[in-house]
């Protein structure tokens, strides 16, 4: 099996499995009347990091600036999928001095009704989600 991207099966709705971009397993989980998933394994994401201003990929999850040196710049997609979750994570722990400012490709879509969101503090992280039209920051 060749896999291009993530990939998961459903099993006429009783479970499913996911593979990586690799086609190697990454997790498997049943779905329960609870509207729960039990996830058995480590979950793996699909993480960049950068030391200059960072592009993020639609397929990225994790962002980790390693360098605030001088001020830093991470833009979103401009239309993800609708319920996609970035996280962006001050990996250099100097954001208070050198800024990292999160926009979105095009300006079109906002960040909690702005055109940017700023992480200002050493260590500081952001965890964003696309609602199909903007995103909101949901950490």
């Amino acid at each position: 099996l060749t896999v291009g991207g993530a990939l998961g099966f459903s099993c006429g709705g009783i479970g499913w499995l996911s593979l990586d971009n690799g086609g190697t397993f990454s997790s498997f989980g049943d779905f329960v009347s609870t509207n729960t998933t039990t996830m058995g394994g480590a979950q793996v994401v699909h993480f960049n990091s950068s030391a200059t201003d960072y592009v993020v990929l639609t397929n990225d999850y994790q962002v980790v600036i390693t360098s605030t040196a001088a001020p830093r710049t991470v833009t979103l997609p401009a239309s993800p999928i609708s319920g996609k979750v970035y996280k962006i994570k001050d990996g250099s722990f100097a954001a208070g001095t050198n800024n990292i400012t999160v926009t979105v490709a095009g300006g079109v879509q906002t960040i909690d009704g702005a055109t940017t969101a700023v992480i200002n503090v050493n260590g500081g992280a952001m965890t964003v989600m696309y609602d199909g039209s903007n995103y909101l920051i949901v950490g």
